[in-house]
C-alpha cells in the first residue's frame, strides 16, 4: 500500500484532526509500520483457532450497578462538529 501526502489528508480530514506538515511524514512512516504488521497477522493459519471471548478463563467482576450524574448535554456536544438546539446534527440519511 502507498502511502504519501494525500491518503495522510485524506485520513486527517475523515478523523477531523489537523496534522502539522512536519509530522505528515513522521505519520507516514507509522502507517507503513501498521499496515506491514497487520499484513504479517494476516499470513497466519488461523483457521480452526477458536475466538477468545477474553484473556483469562475466570469470570468477569460484575460492578455495583449504582446511578450517577449524567454528562451536561453542553458539556456532550461540546466537540460536535455540528449542533441544532441541544442535538447532534448528522446528514440525511434518506
Amino acid at each position: 500500500m502507498d502511502i504519501n501526502k494525500d491518503l495522510i489528508d485524506k485520513i486527517a480530514k475523515l478523523s477531523r484532526l489537523d496534522v502539522p506538515v512536519e509530522q505528515k511524514e513522521k505519520l507516514a512512516k507509522e502507517f507503513v509500520e501498521i499496515v506491514s504488521y497487520v499484513e504479517r497477522i494476516s499470513e497466519l493459519e488461523l483457521e480452526n483457532i477458536e475466538p477468545m471471548e477474553r484473556p483469562g478463563k475466570e469470570p468477569m467482576p460484575l460492578r455495583e450497578d449504582t446511578s450517577r450524574e449524567t454528562l451536561p448535554v453542553e458539556k456532550a456536544l461540546e466537540n460536535a462538529p455540528e449542533k441544532s438546539d441541544k442535538k447532534f446534527k448528522v446528514p440525511r440519511v434518506i
